[in-house]
């Protein structure tokens, strides 16, 4: 949910405008997990048009599996 807002469709936040409290933006905020996260926002926007589904209506396993099909390491 960190990078989809509740109030739009159709729209992921990457980067430093991602959701996240305090303790936790301070681990997030280092330029390998930003890019993580723009990968994963890349890729979740991708899979939405060719699976024509909305974001929040997204597998979240097809995402993770073509995550890790991309060579991202997926805990």
């Amino acid at each position: 949910l960190a990078l989809v807002p509740v109030e739009c469709d159709n729209l992921l936040v990457c980067a430093r405008g991602l959701a996240a409290d305090r303790v936790a933006f301070g681990a997030i905020r280092v330029m390998v997990n930003l890019n993580q996260t723009g990968e994963a926002a890349g890729v979740a926007a991708a899979l939405c048009v060719s699976e024509k589904v909305t974001n929040k209506t997204l597998d979240t396993d097809l995402l993770r599996a073509k995550m890790a099909e991309g060579g991202s390491i997926i805990f």
